[in-house]
């Protein structure tokens, strides 16, 4: 199978136009070799069955994961090869975390400091988690909420003076992260 780089494992971004009308094969037996191509999207949905490698020119990958690109060669004699490469679309894009009026806080040792809402929305409309981390005054961390869909209603009591640290964390399915910080100045 000859292919001019089409044919392999590649990442490409959401939109890349797929193109592979240079696969060509071979035989030393017979010029004569039959190649067909099948294209599955993420969701395994057939997107093209058994088509020449002229007919897959224009296929826009347009979903963020693995598309399955199976190539059949067959020659005169019906002696055949099954080659199967996967082109990924990656989510490179971060998610877009809302923590509305964020600011510093101003507190006293032993108050309960209410903390912001927060909700988070990605490109590939799947769901974020959120985590919520302090570190203290004391350089330790503490978390909070672990990989939650939402934050509301939280709250949090510091018990030494100094000035602690809050991260909101939005994380997509991709690993694509976003931060946001604030900081409880306690007296």
């Amino acid at each position: 199978i000859y292919s001019n780089g089409c044919a392999s494992n590649k990442i490409v971004t959401k939109g890349y136009e797929l193109d592979l009308s240079s696969i060509k094969a071979f035989d030393v037996m017979s010029k004569d070799c039959s190649v067909s191509i099948t294209v599955t999207s993420p969701d395994r949905k057939t997107i093209v069955k058994d088509v020449s490698p002229l007919e897959t020119k224009g296929i826009i990958l347009d979903s963020y994961g693995v598309y399955r690109i199976n190539v059949l060669v067959e020659d005169a004699s019906g002696n055949f090869v099954n080659k199967a490469y996967n082109y990924t679309v990656a989510d490179e894009v971060a998610p877009t975390l809302i923590v509305p009026n964020v600011a510093n806080i101003d507190s006293t040792v032993g108050s309960v400091i209410s903390l912001f809402d927060a909700t988070a929305t990605d490109n590939s409309n799947e769901l974020c988690s959120i985590s919520v981390f302090v570190r203290t005054s004391q350089g330790r961390v503490e978390n909070l909420i672990l990989d939650a869909e939402s934050v509301s209603g939280l709250t949090y009591v510091a018990y030494v003076t100094g000035t602690y640290d809050v991260w909101y964390q939005a994380t997509d399915a991709s690993g694509n992260v976003t931060v946001v910080k604030f900081m409880l100045n306690v007296r």
